[in-house]
């Protein structure tokens, strides 16, 4: 494959930043890891301008990339903040200088890229979607609909599994909960992402695991027992009741049926149903390639306790 050539006048080229590059700079901070496809989707109308872009950024060198290990020359390049755009994102976002080093420092030492990516994929989606079901609700503002009859979809307070496990003081969720089966024994709560929604329906917390389908149905059925016991416990009562919570929601995203050696979500549903009744409802799956803009929001969600599609924030 041929390898564009970079000649040294056009590094040395002065490069405007806009306010989309501004942007982007910013979203590679909170979302640590962006892959070219990713950034498209939430930047771009075509690939090739996202490319064309990311490539200046990388020339000035505001963004690293990251190349994985692979046999296929078409794999997405990955992108993270580099330090020279420590201080255009504190200036941006008001974040001290510190904590973008130490999420630049963060991305530089992972080695597991696809988990990770897959959760930002979910968040993109979940995003896009509540925008354009927002725009959606102005237009029926427009219409004459009464304001009390209209409600946001917001995503708010993400978090991914690094962040939970060393948030300081208030601790969000990653923690020790008592096993509900074996006596003395304590299981890890531990989510790979946590966020809230407010819809329509009302105001929600989601706990979100992205299932590989490389994790054996014993080690999976542990995280079940960790949720219940987090209930049973009074540990979410007691951290989450002061903010007006009475319940949580785990969502459960999973290889489809009969994917080529991996646990899909068949397998994981069945597990589920072998739990105590009362919990079934708390569990919702779906399969990863439900996971866009378009469908996230809509009836692609499953309970062991009822079959039938629903939304996230039923």
């Amino acid at each position: 494959m041929s390898r564009r050539v970079i000649h040294k006048r056009d590094i040395n080229r002065k490069v405007v930043l806009q306010e989309r590059d501004l942007k982007i700079l910013e979203t590679l901070y909170y979302y640590r890891l962006l892959t070219t496809s990713q950034i498209k989707e939430l930047f771009f109308d075509s690939l090739k301008t996202a490319q064309t872009r990311m490539r200046k950024l990388y020339d000035i060198k505001l963004v690293s990339r990251i190349f994985r290990p692979t046999v296929f020359d078409n794999v997405d390049t990955i992108y993270i903040l580099a330090n020279k755009a420590i201080d255009i994102v504190s200036k941006e976002t008001g974040i001290e200088t510190g904590k973008i080093l130490q999420v630049i420092k963060n991305g530089q030492r992972r080695t597991e890229f696809d988990h990770f990516l897959e959760m930002n994929n979910f968040r993109i989606s979940l995003n896009i979607s509540a925008t354009e079901y927002n725009n959606t609700i102005s237009e029926l503002a427009k219409a004459g609909v009464k304001p009390e009859d209209i409600i946001k979809n917001e995503i708010f307070n993400w978090h991914y599994d690094d962040e939970l496990r060393t948030v300081k003081g208030f601790r969000l969720v990653s923690e020790h909960v008592p096993d509900p089966e074996i006596s003395g024994q304590t299981l890890t709560l531990a989510p790979d992402a946590f966020f809230g929604i407010t819809s329509s329906k009302g105001k929600f917390l989601r706990y979100l695991e992205i299932d590989r389908g490389t994790m054996s149905n014993k080690a999976f059925y542990e995280k079940f027992k960790a949720y219940m016991s987090y209930v049973l416990s009074g540990g979410f009562k007691k951290k989450w009741e002061q903010f007006g919570y009475e319940r949580f929601k785990v969502l459960i995203v999973s290889p489809p049926i009969n994917t080529p050696g991996k646990k899909d979500i068949k397998d994981r549903i069945s597990l589920a149903d072998k739990i105590d009744a009362r919990f079934k409802g708390m569990f919702m799956f779906t399969e990863n390639t439900f996971i866009t803009p378009k469908k996230i929001l809509g009836q692609i969600w499953v309970s062991p306790d009822n079959l039938t599609f629903r939304c996230l924030h039923e």
